[in-house]
């Protein structure tokens, strides 16, 4: 759950690829530039604040709120971790008969 004094997730895509500021738990903050695998830590923070304002002072007008879209490696993993459609057990449609039953009714047909 995100703590009240945090600040929203920022992205912004700097004309070749994207980039974020994120805070971990323990209250270091970074700037991650890249997507996927090519991922990597821009700048490291003590503070949550001096990451936003220097994030916000480099990328002004790209800045957008929320976190980054999901890559296409990153919808692929979704949906690949999804589970498919339940399934349904199939309905019986009629009461097994026994052997017996059967003769039974066939020779009241007869």
């Amino acid at each position: 759950m995100r703590r009240a004094d945090r600040e929203e997730p920022l992205h912004a895509h700097d004309g070749w690829t994207t980039v974020a500021v994120g805070t971990y738990n323990d209250g270091h903050s970074v700037h991650l530039h890249g997507e996927d695998h090519l991922r990597q830590f821009a700048l490291i923070y003590d503070n949550e604040a001096e990451a936003v304002a220097e994030f916000h002072r480099i990328h002004s007008v790209a800045v957008r709120p929320g976190p980054a879209p999901a890559t296409d490696t990153e919808r692929a993993a979704a949906a690949a971790l999804t589970p498919l459609t339940p399934c349904r057990a199939p309905r019986r449609r009629h009461q097994a008969r026994s052997r017996a039953g059967h003769y039974r009714w066939q020779a009241a047909q007869a």
